[in-house]
């Protein structure tokens, strides 16, 4: 069977890009940004199809391609995996490959608004170790972010429908396991117990955030422009319950140390052993320098006032 499988695939994948071709030009924006089934494909290990603002993105790695990864954009081989024992380190170039140890193509979860979203297994199938990544489709060079680690079974048990929603300027990620690099604590003496993890990706910031170490905001788009809160009436209105002007320091602290990690933007201080007088905290759907950051003032031990101001509240140096 799997022969006739291989002569199907092509036409398969021919298939879907007539079905893409077809969506009516008023509505390619809407099914770009949601990437609808007909949008992708998946054959489980062999082979993926994908559209990206830059063509069709497909993968193979079957018989047809001596079980060696293949990776084409636009109809053209973007990466084939070398027959040789000393495999190329993978990188974040999806032009140097995806993975490289003989265990298939990745899964696509969903894609839109210029990434697609895949899954791979990171080690032979049988360990159950799986990882996330997006695809940055919007530059020339087009990379790859990591946005976790799964592991089988627990991660499996998360369905398809939940694990993935696609929104206006961003995605929230779900899975069981190990947050990326880029956001696991540094100088930790062990590694954290494996957790239900949400990953929120901001398409603007091209950053994956811990969703479980930043602060909600009511009434506000999770991945909308905060600029536009700098100046405005009432901020407090968009805090969660209990942050409110005249509210004791020590209940503000612990209402927003649930939610991450409170600092002090200016570094100012340090060595007093009391928490500072100007804090903030990272706000869910703003993880880059873009937008604007929540500073929390406090005068004898209460709440004074709360504005937003622009940046990220990160020292630069």
């Amino acid at each position: 069977m799997k022969p006739c499988r291989r002569r199907l695939l092509p036409l398969v994948l021919a298939g879907l890009v007539l079905a893409l071709a077809r969506v009516p030009p008023g509505r390619a924006a809407e099914s770009q940004a949601r990437m609808p089934p007909a949008a992708f494909s998946n054959v489980a290990g062999e082979s993926f199809a994908a559209r990206t603002p830059r063509g069709l993105f497909s993968c193979e790695n079957s018989a047809a391609t001596d079980h060696r990864q293949v990776l084409k954009l636009d109809g053209r081989i973007l990466y084939r995996q070398p027959a040789r024992l000393d495999r190329p380190e993978e990188t974040d170039r999806l032009r140097d490959g995806i993975i490289h140890d003989d265990i298939g193509c990745p899964r696509v979860l969903g894609g839109g608004d210029g990434f697609v979203v895949l899954v791979r297994n990171l080690q032979p199938p049988q360990y159950g170790v799986q990882g996330y990544l997006a695809v940055n489709f919007r530059e020339d060079d087009p990379y790859l972010i990591d946005l976790g680690t799964g592991y089988r079974p627990k991660d499996d048990a998360i369905p398809d429908e939940r694990r993935l929603r696609w929104m206006d300027g961003g995605l929230v990620l779900r899975y069981f396991g190990d947050l990326p690099d880029s956001l696991a604590a540094g100088g930790a003496s062990q590694d954290p117990p494996r957790a239900n993890r949400t990953i929120l990706f901001n398409f603007a910031e091209s950053a994956p955030q811990d969703g479980d170490a930043c602060l909600p905001l009511k009434d506000t788009p999770l991945f909308g422009d905060l600029a536009d809160l700098i100046g405005a009436p009432d901020p407090s209105r968009r805090m969660p319950e209990g942050v409110r002007i005249g509210a004791s320091k020590t209940r503000v602290l612990a209402i927003l140390e649930r939610h991450g990690r409170p600092y002090d933007p200016d570094e100012t201080g340090e060595g007093s052993g009391e928490p500072p007088d100007r804090l903030t905290i990272p706000v869910c759907g703003n993880a880059g320098p873009l937008g604007a950051y929540p500073l929390f003032l406090f005068r004898d031990g209460k709440l004074e006032a709360i504005r937003f101001e622009a940046g990220d509240g990160q020292d630069d140096e």
